[in-house]
């Protein structure tokens, strides 16, 4: 069977019962996904996939991927999905989960859209929920339509930042302002005031992102800057950097936060220019690398995930914090970019960096604007891509 390039996998619960009786009504579920241009595969034991293909009527036998959790198909997907399939699985048994973390594919939980069985633990631990199968339509449409960074820095072997959209609405048409503001009011918001099927389109997209780019294989540890607020952990930064922790299978585990903010700082969108005046020291004076894993990040790669960069500070500060502790790399990866300047600075910093009472020193800067020609920054001009999520959020 040739697929499009759009794939959902999901338990065979959907469409059979625990005794692999054929669910008749539900063959209409097959119907819409294939009208939406997505193939569908039925997840199952390899004992049992000859036993369902047979109860399938005739039809309908073009229309269903049957596939087994054996690692011959985890690779199958693998090379696919890097050959530019989107892909993701709707699971129920703890067996479905294991199956999309072995693949490396994003994992939606079912659970509010299902009575009739039960989702297992694993899979509504670590799968995104949802509350109508066009949102995970709508979440490959989503990824589909996302084509390229708008803003990427490559200030060494060891130091990458990369921002996903362009989230200026300076002079900008009335439609793209509208898409950015609704982003930014979620992606801000406190966690009462978030549009879950917005958030979790952003989240698809990171999680599309981090799962398709090679450049996020060698990363072993995800961390969050933390708000300018003490004991906040309920950032959509958070809750994204968890999910992508949860399906990557990398730590720190136990709900361990790369950095603790040991006292509030001035929120930073009402500090104005003294962002520029003070640079990282603000997040210096507040900030600590968390001692009870400080241990973990020596020789390891780090990817810190971020709702919006703007000049480049908060980068900044984990940059200096991370390689201070002896990451072998960092990457920034935030959703959107503010403007188009982002400042690399040189900081000493001396003393424990796990204590609040570290020094630190100053050194230099530099502005990197538009395009660098020698290729250590970019700004891309991406709004058409922003543009197209128009139909999907209204």
């Amino acid at each position: 069977m040739e697929t499009n390039n759009k794939l959902i996998i999901m338990s065979k619960l959907f469409l059979f019962s625990e005794n692999n009786e054929l669910i008749v009504e539900n063959l209409n579920l097959i119907d819409s996904l294939n009208d939406q241009g997505i193939t569908v595969g039925i997840l199952s034991k390899n004992n049992t996939l000859v036993e369902l293909q047979n109860k399938i009527p005739s039809n309908y036998k073009e229309k269903i991927l049957f596939i087994n959790r054996g690692k011959q198909n985890e690779q199958v997907i693998i090379n696919n999905k890097n050959q530019g399939l989107i892909c993701a699985l709707v699971g129920v048994v703890e067996a479905d989960a294991l199956f999309a973390f072995h693949c490396k594919i994003p994992l939606f939980n079912p659970e509010f859209i299902v009575n009739r069985i039960v989702v297992a633990d694993k899979v509504k631990s670590y799968g995104l929920p949802f509350w109508n199968f066009i949102d995970v339509v709508n979440c490959l449409v989503a990824f589909e339509n996302y084509k390229r960074y708008y803003f990427g820095l490559f200030e060494s072997p060891n130091y990458y930042v990369y921002s996903l959209i362009n989230a200026n609405t300076f002079h900008k048409p009335e439609d793209e302002v509208r898409i950015k503001e609704i982003f930014q009011t979620n992606l801000k918001g406190s966690q009462g005031t978030r549009n879950q099927k917005i958030l979790l389109l952003l989240l698809f997209m990171l999680m599309g992102e981090v799962t398709t780019n090679s450049i996020y294989e060698e990363i072993n540890y995800w961390g969050t800057f933390p708000s300018s607020k003490r004991n906040n952990p309920n950032t959509s930064a958070a809750f994204i950097k968890e999910s992508v922790r949860c399906i990557l299978g990398k730590g720190p585990r136990g709900g361990h936060e790369l950095f603790l903010r040991h006292t509030d700082m001035p929120s930073k969108h009402s500090s104005g220019n003294n962002r520029l005046n003070f640079k990282c020291d603000k997040d210096f004076d507040t900030l600590v690398v968390n001692p009870q894993i400080a241990h973990l990040i020596r020789g390891n790669s780090v990817c810190i995930i971020d709702d919006y960069i703007t000049k480049g500070y908060s980068a900044e500060t984990a940059k200096h914090l991370l390689l201070k502790a002896g990451a072998r790399k960092v990457v920034v990866l935030s959703i959107g970019k503010f403007g188009q300047e982002y400042f690399s600075t040189q900081y000493q910093l001396l003393g424990d960096i796990t204590q609040s009472n570290y020094q630190y020193n100053f050194v230099s800067q530099i502005l990197n604007r538009k395009y660098n020609s020698n290729g250590e920054s970019f700004y891309t001009d991406n709004d058409s891509d922003i543009l197209s999520y128009g139909d999907l959020i209204f």
